[in-house]
């Protein structure tokens, strides 16, 4: 059984000639061949584009990073030690500024400093930091901070040094 809407077409299909058949059937053939090619090839289109506008995006995010990454670079180069005496004597009299008191300091033998604070207002102690390296060319090396129950403090074990900037 066939359904009466396609009868009409069966019919002038077996009406037309051979010539008519191969027409048709390229015309068919081309118009399927355009359809896919659409359904394809525009979806790539615009996923090219968008490739296209992410990696431009990339680039200048990239290229920014670039800019940031050389400003650091000169920033970490411009800081140098403001005064070459006893870098303990200078970490003594800064934490002591801010009102920081260590439990204990010891100085190693590759010139690190390590400052245990066992209760740290934590902005007082970034204040310190600050000093420490803009004033005097102590920086810090390594940190371990741990929140107290006080909201705001913490306990602060550092490792300092007056040697250059890492590079």
């Amino acid at each position: 059984m066939m359904p009466a809407t396609l009868a009409p077409l069966i019919d002038a299909w077996n009406r037309a000639g051979a010539r008519a058949r191969v027409a048709t059937a390229a015309i068919v053939v081309v118009a399927l061949t355009a359809v896919i090619l659409l359904w394809i090839v525009v979806p790539l289109q615009d996923a090219v584009g968008r490739a296209r506008a992410d990696l431009a995006r990339e680039r200048m995010n990239l290229a920014t990073a670039r800019s940031e990454l050389a400003e650091d670079a000169s920033l970490a180069h411009a800081i140098a030690p403001a005064r070459a005496g006893d870098a303990a004597a200078a970490v003594d009299r800064v934490l002591a500024a801010h009102g920081l008191v260590p439990l204990s300091r010891a100085h190693a033998d590759d010139g690190r400093i390590d400052v245990v604070i066992p209760d740290a207002r934590f902005d007082a102690l970034v204040r310190a930091l600050d000093v420490l390296l803009h004033d005097e060319g102590v920086r810090v090396v390594e940190a371990t901070l741990l929140a107290r129950v006080a909201p705001g403090s913490v306990r602060a074990e550092l490792a300092l040094t007056r040697s250059g900037p890492a590079r």
